[in-house]
């Protein structure tokens, strides 16, 4: 399921893999900010989505029992997704999924745009794990290109961001992304004078 937003596209999909027994299908939504992709692809970064999250984890947050470690419990116990046996967990799977699109449809609905993304990535505390992206990478670029779109605090949320690149552990090529598209915004101002 696909829609064409205001700044982007949304959408919702279904991952599913086969086993012997069983298909196990993992519910997302997906949004992509135009503007904010556009300024990872001249910077060298393949960004996916702009935010995207697991509908169970999605749920978790909803219900304020999400913390830390949720996503990872749930991927251990395999409760991030849907597991079909026969044809009759399709309709127990349907009633369960119902709640779950409309939340799916609120998520696009409040976070289709700059100002809510940014709000998504750069609302204290900065460190903490985001459920929406892959890690703490892609938090970093979003959040850092997000700040700059919607005149967030850049500066301070620059440093803040510059100084997570530069101690962790991330992958060279992610480190130079992160950089170029930090001079790039840099030089919206320069640009724009």
């Amino acid at each position: 399921m696909n829609k064409k937003t205001l700044m982007g596209s949304a959408s919702i999909s279904f991952e599913h893999l086969s086993g012997l027994d069983n298909i196990q299908i993992q519910p997302y939504v997906e949004i992509k900010i135009d503007a904010i992709h556009n300024i990872c692809e001249k910077n060298g970064f393949n960004l996916n989505y702009t935010a995207f999250i697991n509908l169970f984890v999605l749920e978790s947050v909803l219900n304020n029992t999400y913390t830390f470690d949720t996503q990872w419990k749930l991927q251990i116990n395999q409760k991030e997704r849907f597991s079909v046996h026969s044809i009759q967990d399709i309709g127990k799977i349907i009633n369960r999924l119902i709640p779950m699109l409309d939340n799916a449809v609120n998520y696009i609905n409040t976070n289709s745009c700059v100002e809510s993304i940014d709000k998504m990535y750069n609302t204290n505390p900065l460190y903490e794990y985001n459920p929406n992206c892959s890690g703490m990478d892609t938090h970093c670029i979003i959040g850092l290109i997000a700040a700059k779109l919607s005149n967030n605090n850049y500066s301070h949320i620059r440093e803040i961001y510059s100084n997570k690149v530069d101690c962790c552990d991330f992958l060279e090529s992610t480190k130079h992304s992160f950089f170029a598209i930090r001079d790039f915004l840099d030089a919206m101002d320069r640009t724009t004078d």
